[in-house]
């Protein structure tokens, strides 16, 4: 399995286990920390400089489709207004 399956069976994961309204602090930091690491993935794969914190990632046209699906996952995350990293997008 690649770094991106992994990261996108993670947000998954994630997701899954947000509809317990009890675990919501702890299902938010390791989704922050998730996306960093996600993020990371994305940056090392088309060659930007890897984040140190949770951000939008954006559109990535040129980037392989398994790339850009892990972009979108992470993207639909940092849009949620309990996160709110809406504004937080690194270059």
């Amino acid at each position: 399995m690649s770094s991106i399956e992994q990261c996108i069976e993670q947000l998954e994961a994630v997701r899954d286990s947000a509809s317990d309204p009890r675990a919501a602090y702890v299902i938010r930091s390791r989704l922050e920390r998730l996306l960093v690491s996600c993020a990371r993935v994305i940056a090392k794969r088309v060659g930007s400089r890897e984040p140190e914190m949770p951000h939008r990632v954006g559109q990535l046209p040129a980037a392989p489709a398994e790339v850009r699906q892990l972009a979108v996952a992470c993207d639909c995350f940092a849009r949620s207004k309990r996160l709110d990293l809406s504004s937080k997008r690194v270059a």
